[in-house]
């Protein structure tokens, strides 16, 4: 049993008994008052106006013509407006005493109804707090599948991923909805993928230079360039010394057969960090496809696989792009050398 309860109990029981006393006292101090009031009125009809005149006139008489049964009458009656005085002086007192039970009986329903006041608080607050432990909750179980997620995508199980990433809901946080565009981007799921990003942007937390180049290399994808082009460069807006963004805005220029701007665009990149090993494979690819640029295309693979050779050597040997490179001598050589 609950410490509020057993209060609003004991308070009850209190609130009982002051009722019980209350209405005992107004029923001993009607029926005094009742009392009271006939023995007056019996007297007030009884006895002469001036009844201490009356008794002086019988006491001046001689003694042998006093009427002895007028005496006894005259004294009862007497007596009976005496006791009536009594009983309405008790019924005062009574009167007093059901004031002040009363106003003990209003004190301890006011005591009672601020127990009740303080119970219907107490529950709104266990009711709040019980909402926020279940908001809490959820919010770990949200946090805890989208870890999982975040797992299978890194692994590159995209389907899988996306089985818990569409469970939760795209408006927990800004990376949830991130990273549901990304995994709808790499099923293929374009049109998806864009309305995820685009939902992204509305949080105030929003780094929309990741939201941006995500948006652009969706229009990539579909070969709309202009529009790739033109997300990158919010990109760059957001933070000039994103890479990502300069080497998607260099891949468009690529595809729309501006290779010299491509070229300029990665340089950029390589600026702003000498070590950019993506930067580097790009512009071996760029210069290997415009086929006069043999060696500066060896130069840039050489460092793209220095800076990051568990993945860009693995991409030089299948990647169609560097096909011109691989009767170079020093092509195998590099290759060979790396193995």
């Amino acid at each position: 049993m609950s410490l509020t309860h057993k209060a609003k109990m004991v308070y009850n029981i209190r609130h009982m008994k002051l009722k019980t006393i209350l209405l005992y006292s107004l029923v001993i101090t009607g029926a005094l008052l009742i009392v009271g009031f006939l023995c007056y009125r019996s007297t007030k009809i009884a006895l002469p106006t001036n009844l201490m005149i009356q008794m002086q006139r019988l006491l001046s008489e001689p003694k042998h013509q006093i009427n002895l049964d007028n005496l006894s009458i005259s004294t009862s009656l007497l007596v009976l407006q005496n006791v009536a005085f009594v009983l309405q002086f008790a019924a005062w007192i009574f009167s007093i005493l059901t004031i002040i039970v009363a106003i003990v009986g209003i004190a301890g329903g006011k005591e009672l109804l601020n127990i009740r006041r303080a119970e219907r608080k107490m529950k709104e607050a266990f009711s709040m707090l019980e909402a926020e432990h279940n908001s809490f909750k959820e919010m770990r179980e949200i946090e805890f599948n989208f870890t999982r997620a975040r797992i299978l995508y890194t692994q590159e199980h995209y389907d899988d991923a996306w089985e818990i990433l569409s469970c939760l809901p795209d408006s927990h946080s800004f990376e949830v909805s991130m990273y549901q565009g990304m995994t709808l981007l790499k099923r293929g799921d374009i049109a998806d993928a864009i309305n995820a990003f685009e939902s992204a942007l509305s949080f105030p937390d929003a780094e929309k230079h990741r939201v941006y180049v995500n948006l652009g290399q969706c229009w990539f994808l579909i070969k709309e360039y202009d529009q790739a082009i033109h997300y990158y460069d919010k990109a760059i807006e957001q933070k000039s010394t994103f890479a990502d963004a300069y080497i998607g805005k260099g891949r468009a220029f690529r595809r729309k057969g501006q290779t010299d701007d491509a070229i300029s665009i990665l340089n950029v990149v390589l600026s702003l960090d000498k070590q950019n090993a993506k930067a580097y494979y790009n512009l071996s690819c760029y210069y290997a496809l415009m086929g006069s640029k043999e060696e500066n295309a060896l130069q840039n693979l050489e460092q793209a696989i220095k800076y990051n050779p568990d993945r860009y050597l693995k991409l030089a040997k299948d990647d169609s792009d560097l096909d011109s490179l691989r009767n170079s001598v020093r092509f195998k050589e590099l290759i060979k050398v790396k193995e």
